[in-house]
């Protein structure tokens, strides 16, 4: 399976749409970096959901799940 993922074209990967998932792990922050930082996953998704990938007619879906441990 590598070998098929080095060999394959060097394109990026665009999709219409996004449906994003994003969870932070903030626990190893101070406190007060926690607080602020309190709303950076919804910020994410938001970015991810309304940002246009690309012009896919079909407007696919593509589920994306995160886990941002900072």
């Amino acid at each position: 399976m590598i070998a098929m993922l080095t060999m394959a074209p060097r394109q990026s990967v665009k999709a219409q749409r996004i449906e994003a998932q994003v969870e932070t792990d903030l626990r190893t922050l101070p406190q007060e970096k926690q607080d602020k930082l309190g709303d950076f996953a919804d910020r994410v998704v938001q970015f991810l959901d309304s940002a246009p990938w690309s012009d896919d007619p079909w407007n696919t879906p593509v589920y994306l799940t995160i886990t941002l441990r900072l």
